[in-house]
C-alpha cells in the first residue's frame, strides 16, 4: 500500500478509477478538486488501483492522506440516485455533537471526509465473541449510542440493520456508521430497531445465550416504544441483563 499526490493522479488512470462506476474523466476532476479543497494531499492505492475501504449503492469510500492523518473519503458515485452527500453530512454532524458516528473533518457536494475507523462489522464481530462480559460491554455501548440518537431526534434509518452499520474496534469501541438515510423528519426508532437485531437477527440466539436470557423481552421494547424515557430505558437494558 503507497500513496499518490492528487496533482500525481490526474495524470494517471486512477482518475478514471475515482469516478466510480461510470469512470467519467469530468467528473473524476471535479472530485479531486473537491480532494484538494478539503485539503486532502494524497490517496492510497494498491495493487494498482484506488484502495477502496467500502462500496454502496450511493457512494464509495476511500482511504486519503491529510497533515498527519489517514482519513477516510466517502465519494458520491457517477451513478447515485441522489446529487449530494450534504445532507448526510450534515446529519453525521450533528450525530457527532451527540457523541456518536465517525468524526467529520469536512465536506462538499460530492464528499465527505471523516475519521478512518478501523474493526470488525457489527456481523463479523458477534461470530468471534465468546465471553459474556466483553459482549455486553460492547452491547451497553451500541445501545447508548442508539439511545443518544434518539434523544437527539436523529433516525438512522438502518440498525435494524446492525450488521452492516455497526463497527467494533480494539477494546470495543463502537462506532455507528452511514448516515445516508437517517432523518430528523421521522420518529426515532434506534433502540428498537437495533434490539430488533440483537433478539431476532442472525446471532440472536448466541446473543440471548451468552446474556442468558431465554426469550426476547418483547415488552419492555414496546414500553420503551411508547414512553422513549429514561426509565423505560433502563428496564429494556436490565430486560436483556444490561445495565447503563
Amino acid at each position: 500500500m503507497k500513496t499518490i499526490t492528487i496533482k500525481e493522479i490526474e495524470q494517471t488512470p486512477l482518475l478514471k478509477q475515482l469516478s466510480y462506476p461510470t469512470g467519467e474523466e469530468g467528473y473524476g476532476r471535479r472530485l479531486l478538486e473537491e480532494l484538494e479543497k478539503l485539503g486532502v494531499e494524497s490517496i492510497y492505492v494498491s495493487g494498482g488501483g484506488v484502495l477502496r475501504l467500502g462500496k454502496g449503492y450511493r457512494a464509495i469510500v476511500i482511504l486519503v492522506h491529510k497533515g498527519c492523518r489517514r482519513l477516510a473519503a466517502k465519494i458520491r458515485r457517477a451513478d447515485a440516485g441522489i446529487d449530494s452527500l450534504e445532507h448526510e453530512a450534515e446529519i453525521t454532524l450533528e450525530a457527532n455533537r451527540h457523541g456518536v458516528g465517525p468524526r467529520i473533518h469536512g465536506w462538499t457536494r460530492n464528499i465527505i471526509l471523516m475519521e478512518y475507523v478501523e474493526g470488525e462489522d457489527m456481523d463479523e464481530w458477534l461470530k468471534g465473541v465468546a465471553e459474556r462480559n466483553v459482549l455486553e460491554r460492547v452491547l451497553v455501548e451500541c445501545l447508548n449510542q442508539a439511545r443518544r440518537l434518539d434523544i437527539a431526534g436523529i433516525d438512522h434509518g438502518e440498525l435494524h440493520e446492525a450488521r452492516k452499520h455497526i463497527i467494533v474496534g480494539q477494546g470495543g469501541k463502537v462506532w455507528i456508521i452511514d448516515f445516508g438515510k437517517a432523518s430528523r423528519l421521522r420518529r426515532p426508532r434506534n433502540v428498537t430497531s437495533l434490539f430488533s437485531y440483537l433478539t431476532h437477527g442472525p446471532h440472536s440466539r448466541k446473543i440471548l445465550g451468552l446474556l442468558g436470557v431465554e426469550s426476547p423481552p418483547i415488552e419492555y421494547a414496546r414500553r420503551y416504544k411508547e414512553r422513549m424515557d429514561d426509565e423505560s430505558y433502563e428496564s429494556l437494558l436490565e430486560s436483556l441483563g444490561l445495565s447503563v
